[in-house]
């Protein structure tokens, strides 16, 4: 969606109604100078003052649209608000801007986890640690930079519409349990303090184009998960992943869940976030060099939206070195499965190579 710059006007709707703008806060554009054109999608901000005080009340983000004829913003999706994430009640004097909210940013340059740790994705641009990254870099391939190998299942082919942008479609073969994905051959992050391979982060984006009788996982394991062991609702192991199952529980998951395990005990958390057919989803794994959190979040590029959190219970044990995986495994059989994506990107957090 569309920036304009300076873009922010007084309103005096009151309750949770659409804002009509009524002139420019001084120092501003009114949105109809800021070149915001009629029926415009954009992603919006609302300050609400007190008018016994005139000092902020409550704050809204989300997207809308804009009608110049009224000169009025639909409030259509709140994205956040300081009202548990529902529309505030506006006073009679709020102000209305256009602004960039957290799933518009680029992910690379985001925090994660509840302390808004720096994650540096792109340190392995500087050569400054060991990296496994891939990448689609043609028609019907995907490129990639490996530490540690890399193991390639399913057939690749490219998709480029309106739903998915362009990505790289894998998909398993008919048979039960034929897996599609990429992993590390070799496994070598984990929770401790070695160097160079001490903590670990990963990103990847990926378009779910179907999700009936298929497994889906993203993040790390000590073992192998393509194949029936990654159509196990509690595989074997030591792992940090998000995960969606068809079959667990007898009705199957709603949502990503994102599961660890100590190779004796896993703890699953529901993320919250719908696995939903034709969405883009990022998804981010961080756990810090010897540390005893592990951090998550998910974002639904397709409908602006977000979760995110943090587990310390039954994570990998520190000494258990663990390959990324990204995939997904044929749980139904008879026809193939499919699933798309642009990058795979897994690193440690030590940043000094040897």
């Amino acid at each position: 969606m569309a920036l304009h710059n300076l873009a922010r006007e007084y309103s005096t709707t009151t309750g949770i109604s659409n804002a009509v703008l009524t002139g420019a806060v001084p120092g501003f554009n009114t949105w109809d100078n800021a070149g915001v054109a009629n029926g415009e999608t954009i992603r919006y901000g609302i300050i609400t003052y007190s008018l016994t005080t005139g000092r902020p009340t409550h704050s809204e983000t989300g997207t809308g649209t804009y009608t110049a004829s009224t000169k009025t913003v639909a409030r259509t999706t709140v994205i956040s608000s300081t009202n548990g994430g529902s529309k505030i009640t506006l006073t009679g004097l709020s102000e209305v801007f256009i602004t960039a909210i957290t799933p518009d940013i680029n992910p690379y340059f985001r925090s994660i986890g509840s302390t808004n740790i720096e994650r540096p994705f792109l340190q392995l641009g500087l050569s400054r640690k060991p990296f496994y990254f891939i990448y689609p870099a043609g028609i019907n391939s995907a490129a990639a930079i490996f530490w540690g190998g890399s193991t390639n299942s399913g057939t690749a082919s490219a998709t480029d519409d309106a739903t998915f942008g362009y990505m790289i479609n894998l998909a398993t073969s008919t048979a039960v349990n034929g897996a599609a994905g990429r992993a590390q051959t070799t496994a070598y992050f984990s929770r401790g303090n070695n160097h160079y391979r001490g903590g670990f982060s990963a990103y990847s984006r990926v378009g779910l184009s179907e999700k009936d009788g298929l497994y889906f996982y993203m993040g790390f394991a000590s073992v192998s998960l393509m194949g029936a062991t990654g159509v196990a609702d509690d595989p074997g192991g030591d792992y940090a992943l998000f995960q969606y199952s068809p079959t667990r529980g007898g009705a199957g998951d709603t949502n990503f869940q994102f599961i660890t395990k100590d190779n004796t005990t896993q703890h699953v958390t529901d993320t919250g976030v719908a696995v939903t057919i034709n969405k883009v989803y990022d998804f981010f794994v961080y756990c810090p060099m010897a540390s005893s959190t592990i951090y998550w979040r998910i974002q639904n590029i397709t409908d602006a939206t977000e979760a995110s959190g943090s587990k310390t219970n039954n994570l990998p044990t520190s000494t258990t070195n663990m390959a990324s995986q990204l995939g997904i495994v044929n749980q139904s059989g008879g026809t193939a499965k499919n699933f798309k994506f642009t990058m795979f990107l897994a690193e440690p957090d030590d940043v000094d190579t040897p």
